[in-house]
């Protein structure tokens, strides 16, 4: 799986179906609610080269490969073809593991376990991973005051902010806040979505005093 700017999806979501559809259909729409394109394969597929043909389609067109990792994940053919394409690709950086179970014993090969995700519910924590892999490419590709780049940023921020990490987000914001006005405008979405980022993290003005309580009687 090539890292490119030109990729069509962040993540793709590597699982089984039958028994891991309900825990990763939440995932799924986490991710997404975070602001990262996902592809998953929902359908029955027949026959194996059928799989292969919408798989390494599906690879192909994603940064980073997202494995369910149960204790049903190594018993499935197909999954295992998913996880070994991926890791075959070069870039065994780009291989993510949620484990749902409390050991690590059925996780193979057994460098996959330094990508564990401790939290099955960890879908915070992987969108930070993947924003931050999106921020370097595009820094890298189309350099700091890009609009994708500015995107990526303000991405990043988000996710940090929902993590509980608001000086990190308010850090961001303010990188990204001057270039995204000089490159894009004022009224541009991205300048708009900074600056309520932002707002997120400046309290309130404070209203007038309130007038005193009269203690003359009727």
């Amino acid at each position: 799986m090539a890292a490119a700017v030109g990729d069509e999806f962040d993540v793709f979501i590597s699982y089984v179906q039958r028994q891991d559809r309900d825990a990763v259909e939440a995932l799924h729409q986490q991710l997404k609610t975070a602001g990262l394109r996902v592809w998953r394969d929902v359908g029955e597929i027949e026959t194996f080269d059928d799989f292969k043909r919408v798989i390494e389609r599906g690879l192909a067109r994603s940064r980073t490969l997202l494995a369910y990792y149960s204790r049903h994940y190594p018993t499935r053919r197909l999954c295992q073809w998913e996880l070994t394409a991926a890791v075959l690709s070069g870039d065994d950086d780009r291989v993510l593991v949620i484990n749902p179970e409390t050991t690590l014993d059925h996780i193979h090969p057994t460098p996959l376990r330094r990508h564990q995700l401790v939290r099955p519910d960890g879908a915070d924590l992987v969108a930070r991973r993947l924003h931050e892999q999106a921020l370097e490419i595009h820094r890298r590709v189309q350099g700091d005051e890009h609009p994708d780049t500015l995107t990526s940023i303000n991405n990043l921020a988000v996710t940090l902010f929902a993590l509980g990490k608001p000086a990190a987000a308010r850090s961001l914001w303010h990188e990204a806040l001057e270039p995204a006005i000089r490159r894009c405008g004022e009224q541009h979405p991205i300048t708009q979505a900074i600056r309520k980022g932002l707002a997120l993290l400046t309290p309130p003005e404070p209203g007038p005093p309130s007038a005193p309580a009269s203690d003359s009687a009727e």
